[in-house]
């Protein structure tokens, strides 16, 4: 390798300053006299790839005080065509100023060292003090982070653990969950039978024996048809809700006129509001509203709805029902004049058995069941249920269903 440079065994100390001007050339004999002078830059003697090297290693010196095993490479100003030199460089910060020692090897450096403490036995001991230093820094490194990594293998251990026994847990709830389930759904529905036959021969002794019995015994008949009736109609909530958290909510869609399910639902429960005192009235929009939807279930949502305004609509009020067209949606707005809800208690609402401190107006019990139940099959309609109420004023539930994109024929 034609490198440019008489070279010699040994190496070279300089002293610099920390931006890299050699102050001193303590030491020279590796590379030829006037090679390295004093009040040059050292960068200046290295290589292109090497000028950052060295900045990077003046940088470490500065910041850790000692810096150990660098290569750079240095060049001869004599030919451009020459190759560099390889040389192995070590540094230490001296009194605020940066003491280089170089040579063609580690092993060369060593020795080159040893020579020095011939030489200047001052400098080199503080050499060897800051190189004793910074392996007793690297060794603590070097055990903080075996800690580190024992202490996270533990923890990620115990993780892992907890991860297996969150997941048999959860195994076990969805098995008793779908246990709750069944055995609700099954009993549910051995009760409706024998509730429905109560309730209907109640009813038929109520209106039959109006003059025959006493008015005692007439209360009685009453109560026995309202128990039997609220009795019969939390069982039908449970079985729907049931099927609901067993996430069989079946949906048998046809196309159906929504305005016109809308009236008639309203005519139907009409009769119960007038025999309270309680006028429904209905603002529908003109055009029909034909959606692919489940009649059923969305008669039940508006029985459900109509149902609890006039529970809790004073005689002598009034219940609008009304349709709106809005930005892709089709909404349907029961707006009541009764005690509306506190503010602090909406969060209640669509709760399963959530209950609010607003009494009805005729000391009639929900199940705590209705509007939970008909939030999950709005929303399986690809719609949602609303409420906005006002204590004191009223309240309006409201519930949506998309549009048909009548561009791809729906």
């Amino acid at each position: 390798m034609n490198t440019g440079f008489p070279i010699q065994r040994g190496g070279f100390t300089l002293l610099c300053d920390l931006d890299g001007r050699v102050k001193t050339v303590m030491s020279n004999q590796i590379v030829s006299e006037g090679f390295i002078q004093e009040g040059a830059s050292f960068f200046a003697i290295l290589d292109r790839e090497s000028q950052n090297k060295g900045k990077e290693l003046f940088a470490e010196i500065e910041r850790n005080q000692v810096a150990l095993g660098w290569e750079l490479n240095l060049i001869s100003a004599a030919s451009k065509q020459t190759d560099p030199m390889l040389l192995v460089i070590n540094g230490m910060l001296y009194e605020g100023d940066v003491v280089l020692m170089g040579s063609l090897s580690a092993s060369e450096l060593a020795a080159y060292e040893e020579e020095l403490t011939r030489i200047n036995h001052e400098l080199t001991n503080t050499l060897r003090a800051r190189i004793k230093e910074q392996v007793v820094i690297m060794q603590d490194q070097a055990r903080k982070e075996r800690e580190y990594l024992e202490g996270f293998s533990k923890i990620n251990n115990e993780l892992a653990n907890m991860q297996r026994e969150i997941t048999k847990k959860n195994i076990q709830l969805r098995k008793l969950n779908d246990e709750k389930d069944s055995l609700l759904g099954i009993a549910s529905h051995d009760l409706r039978n024998p509730l429905n036959a109560i309730m209907g021969f109640s009813e038929f002794l109520v209106e039959d024996l109006q003059n025959a019995i006493s008015e005692e015994q007439m209360d009685l008949l009453k109560t026995i048809y309202d128990s039997s009736r609220y009795m019969l109609g939390l069982v039908n909530d449970l079985l729907d809700y049931a099927k609901i958290e067993m996430g069989h909510l079946e949906l048998h869609r046809e196309q159906t006129d929504l305005q016109k399910l809308v009236e008639r639902t309203v005519s139907i429960n009409r009769p119960l509001a007038e025999r309270h005192g309680i006028l429904i009235e209905c603002h529908l929009l003109g055009a029909s509203w034909m959606v692919d939807v489940d009649r059923i279930k969305i008669e039940q949502i508006m029985n459900n709805l109509l149902g609890n305004a006039i529970r809790y609509s004073p005689s002598g009020s009034k219940i609008k029902v009304q349709t709106e067209e809005n930005s892709g949606w089709y909404w349907v707005r029961v707006i009541d004049e009764g005690p509306g809800i506190p503010e602090e208690e909406m969060g209640t609402l669509f709760k399963p058995f959530g209950k609010t401190s607003v009494k009805s107006a005729r000391s009639e019990k929900g199940t705590g069941l209705g509007l939970v139940i008909v939030k999950k099959m709005a929303e399986g309609h690809g719609g949602a249920i609303a409420v906005s109420s006002k204590f004191g004023k009223g309240s309006t539930f409201s519930f949506s269903l998309p549009k048909p994109d009548r561009e791809n024929g729906d």
